[in-house]
């Protein structure tokens, strides 16, 4: 008879790096989601340009999704993945800053969001493979994720009404 031996043992923190790397990933979205519009009418958009700077990027990053797939597939590990994402759209990002009409916030913002959203699928296979090798709780990795989009929705929400909307990104 023999016995199954159970999950192997889990790296050295691992649940909590991947919360961590889920916390930090989804402060993004906490501010974005409910206050980019609002950035983008304080520079001067309209509502369709404004409406179009939100769509045209999804709909790009959902045409993209196969190819970071594949990227991510062929890197050495899953986390080097998700920074070989993230590392650009963070220095992408931070050119909308400087960027005042529709065009450029379009193209910016449209290449950040879509570099930052190919990150997220190499993130969620390593929390999965956490799942299957080690029999770990993807709820709990994914916590930090939970926990850091709702604060940084407030925070930004909190300082959008002590400041412009300048003050939020």
């Amino acid at each position: 008879m023999t016995s199954d031996p159970g999950p192997a043992a889990a790296p050295p923190h691992f649940v909590l790096r991947v919360s961590a790397f889920f916390g930090g990933y989804f402060l993004n979205p906490g501010v974005v989601l409910p206050w980019f519009p609002v950035w983008l009418h304080g520079r001067g958009l309209s509502d369709v340009e404004i409406a179009s700077v939100i769509a045209i990027p999804l709909a790009v990053r959902v045409s993209l999704a196969p190819l970071g797939g594949y990227i991510a597939d062929k890197t050495p590990t899953r986390r080097f993945a998700a920074r070989l994402f993230l590392a650009p759209a963070a220095i992408v990002f931070l050119f909308a800053w400087t960027a005042s009409t529709y065009w450029p916030l379009l193209l910016i913002t449209g290449a950040a969001f879509t570099l930052w959203q190919l990150a997220l699928p190499a993130a969620e296979a390593l929390a999965l493979t956490g799942v299957r090798r080690f029999g770990l709780d993807y709820g709990r990795m994914l916590l930090g994720g939970s926990i850091s989009f709702v604060l940084a929705n407030l925070a930004a929400g909190a300082l959008l009404s002590l400041f412009h909307a300048e003050s939020i990104f």
